[in-house]
């Protein structure tokens, strides 16, 4: 059983300047690792990095299973 997604406390979201900068925050709010959220959404570890490091830009798809 997975734990129920909650809301980033405002301080953080404030400090949020990017796209990719809110995936890394997401991802690292969760507890889950990387891989988890590249094999849940079918792609590869380095993509998913590269979205979260503002390599590749975010697809829309990516925003709602997310």
């Amino acid at each position: 059983m997975h734990k129920a997604p909650k809301d980033a406390p405002p301080k953080v979201v404030r400090q949020i300047e990017s796209e990719a900068q809110a995936v890394r925050v997401a991802i690292k709010a969760s507890g889950f690792k990387l891989a988890y959220f590249a094999a849940s959404l079918g792609k590869s570890e380095s993509y998913i990095c590269r979205i979260s490091n503002g390599q590749r830009p975010v697809p829309d798809w990516f925003v709602q299973p997310f």
